[in-house]
């Protein structure tokens, strides 16, 4: 009976050393001073859907997805790994949220025993125009408009965005003549700071100038730490009479701003009597592109796994 006794102990305990020689490498690492015990998890971003479509084919690339994150190791300090996003799940056309997996490259003596993941959270959220009554189906309320000939009024002989668009007096006899802007709704307060789309469109309602003329749409804003406006100007864009010319820019807008307005320029190849001529105007827009992502969302979100790699 001691007999079978000793030989089932002598089993067990080969069996636990057996054992432990198989997990040498997750034993050792869950007790190395430099195993990840945590990560942190980016910021994630938020973007107006068909983002592809303002930024063009480099979408990806203009996401600005961070490439390092950082760990806390098992000593208690921390270090920035390298890291890539597979960013194969993100469809800019489809709203909603995406947890874009992400693939670390360990340093070497850097260990994961507890084979943590880290993800960035991505909105595609629906579009938004923060100009008031953009495309004038509100007559022109909000919109402040210069001009010479008749007096500008909403119209329907031509519109690029909706049933109606703003006639505006021709008056571009000298450069850098602005025609309307949207002095009487300014916008005092913007979603966060980043990425912003504005574009305005225009047409001529008679045969073009022999010398042409240029639309810009011109942006200007404010900061509570500047007095003075800052500037940024669109595409100059050509204006004929059978299509409407689109002049758009995408800006970054600071933390703090405070006062944003909506310019439309007109600008002549030459100095010439362009008061006769009037302007179909429409289509005004100002877009938040892409901002940090404020709060994270709770719930499911699309995704994949989370790889580590060793460098």
């Amino acid at each position: 009976m001691k007999c079978c006794i000793k030989k089932k102990v002598v089993s067990f305990l080969l069996v636990v050393v057996m054992l432990l020689s198989y997990f040498p490498v997750m034993v050792g690492a869950t007790e190395s001073a430099t195993d990840i015990k945590a990560i942190q998890k980016p910021t994630g971003i938020s973007i107006v859907e068909n983002y592809d479509d303002y930024v063009g084919d480099s979408w990806l690339s203009q996401l600005g997805l961070p490439d390092s994150v950082t760990v806390t190791l098992a000593n208690g300090t921390t270090t920035d790994v390298l890291v890539s996003w597979d960013t194969s799940s993100l469809d800019p056309r489809t709203t909603g949220y995406y947890s874009l997996p992400g693939e670390v490259a360990l340093p070497v003596g850097v260990t994961n025993g507890q084979k943590l993941t880290v993800g960035i959270t991505v909105q595609v959220r629906e579009y938004e125009n923060l100009i008031q009554n953009p495309s004038f189906e509100d007559n022109l309320t909000g919109w402040y408009i210069r001009g010479t000939g008749p007096a500008p009024s909403q119209t329907d002989a031509a519109a690029a965005d909706g049933k109606y668009a703003a006639l505006v007096g021709g008056k571009v006899a000298y450069t850098n003549t602005s025609i309307a802007d949207t002095r009487n709704s300014i916008i005092t307060q913007i979603p966060a700071a980043g990425q912003y789309y504005f574009s305005t469109k225009a047409q001529y309602t008679a045969s073009a100038y022999p010398d042409g003329a240029f639309l810009v749409s011109r942006l200007l804003y404010k900061t509570t730490s500047n007095s003075s406006s800052v500037v940024v100007d669109g595409n100059k864009a050509l204006v004929g009479n059978t299509s409407f010319a689109q002049s758009a820019g995408i800006v970054q807008m600071p933390e703090n701003t405070n006062w944003i307005r909506l310019d439309l320029y007109m600008i002549a190849n030459a100095v010439a009597d362009h008061s006769a001529g009037q302007l179909c105007v429409d289509d005004a827009e100002l877009v938040p592109l892409l901002y940090a992502l404020a709060v994270e969302p709770s719930g499911v979100l699309k995704s994949k796994p989370s790889f580590f790699h060793i460098m």
